[in-house]
């Protein structure tokens, strides 16, 4: 099997789950070899093609649409033809598994070695994933430009041609389904933790500390931010971590308010720490294909309020390791937040639960087990 990607994300952690069931011949990637492999990927088994990530980010720069377009789909297709060229060259592989955008032509050679194209899918699909931020930006006054028309039909035509969807999660589905994906061809495997990194250390947990990963519209921080403001009788402190978006600094600064800390980006054994003395982990998105810092708070024994649209709200047995609720809406969050935090022998069950969950169905081997099951189905 291959898999190619643009970036690493989770498809080191597949490369190596993979490679340790003698399924991989190789994995391409737009990031530095060294770099991929220091995220767990397979050193062996690993390319890596960094001036395709070089011509992708000078895209991003480009402020014309129309051109930002076509450099972001020059640069992956170039990624897209390395790929071609090890099929050529190796035409026993089974399966190429491929993130978005990487083009009909890899397809193509795939199907013309006997190979499955498989897709992973990490988020909803681009167009509802489009539709809910810019209604979520318009509550603030604000426009959402997203992904083009003309990038959403490529990723459409890839979802026709492939023969197999992975996806993280049931949210992701669903929003493949409303767009008019085949079912059969969709198949939920979820996203893994490293518990290397990521376990809980039995540290001691400051009362009402609320953690919430991601500064920005589409993590739900507003919402959390307008739960807290609810709650200002109470010992509640929301602590926000992860990059910052303007429009949330800037809210937060016309409302300022003593119970919401804004620390912007940390190092991942940082997040670690603050994960360990938190009493709650917020995870409210306005879409989000699975969440894995959710994923990385349960492990480090914490309960998890995540919304419908959050993917990671599958793991949560609402009530019992966690909430579900509604995105959009702080007032249910902030019953939920006072709930939860209302009752530390209550709290701490609903970790505990939590922690277990992940223990069970959360590792990179469980992960590895339902993919390469989908894959071989």
């Amino acid at each position: 099997m291959m898999a190619v990607s643009k970036g690493i994300f989770s498809f080191s952690h597949i490369a190596t789950e993979l490679k340790h069931r003698d399924l991989l011949d190789v994995f391409l990637t737009s990031y530095p070899r060294r770099r991929a492999v220091s995220s767990g990927a397979p050193a062996d088994s690993t390319r890596g093609y960094p001036a395709v990530e070089i011509l992708v980010r000078a895209g991003n720069r480009v402020p014309s649409n129309y051109l930002r377009d076509r450099l972001t789909l020059f640069a992956r297709r170039r990624l897209a033809a390395r790929a071609c060229s090890h099929l050529a060259a190796n035409p026993s592989v089974t399966h190429v598994i491929a993130g978005g955008l990487l083009g009909e032509s890899l397809a193509e050679r795939a199907h013309s070695v006997g190979a499955k194209f498989v897709v992973d899918r990490g988020a909803a699909h681009p167009r509802v994933q489009r539709d809910l931020l810019r209604e979520a930006y318009a509550k603030y006054g604000e426009e959402y430009a997203g992904i083009s028309d003309f990038l959403i039909e490529v990723m459409d035509r890839e979802y026709e041609i492939a023969d197999l969807l992975i996806v993280p999660s049931y949210f992701v589905k669903r929003s493949l389904l409303e767009s008019g994906v085949n079912p059969h061809k969709i198949s939920v495997v979820g996203r893994g933790v490293d518990f290397a990194r990521f376990h809980n250390m039995n540290l001691t947990r400051t009362p009402g500390k609320v953690l919430q990963i991601g500064a920005s519209i589409q993590k739900g921080a507003l919402d959390a931010i307008d739960a807290v403001r609810m709650l200002e009788d109470t010992n509640i402190k929301l602590v926000i971590v992860g990059g910052v978006e303007p429009l949330v600094r800037d809210y937060l600064g016309a409302r300022p308010t003593a119970r919401v800390d804004l620390r912007g980006p940390i190092s991942r054994e940082r997040l670690s720490l603050e994960m360990n003395t938190a009493s709650i982990l917020l995870q409210p998105s306005i879409q989000d294909g699975f969440s894995v810092t959710a994923a990385q708070g349960a492990a480090c024994g914490l309960p998890v309020i995540a919304s419908t649209n959050c993917g990671f709200s599958d793991e949560i047995e609402d009530g019992v390791s966690g909430f579900i609720v509604p995105p959009g809406n702080p007032s249910v969050l902030a019953e939920r937040i006072a709930f939860c935090t209302s009752d530390e022998d209550r709290r701490s069950e609903m970790g505990q639960r939590s922690e277990l969950n992940a223990r069970q169905r959360l590792s990179w081997g469980s992960v590895g087990d339902r993919m390469v099951a989908a894959l071989l189905a």
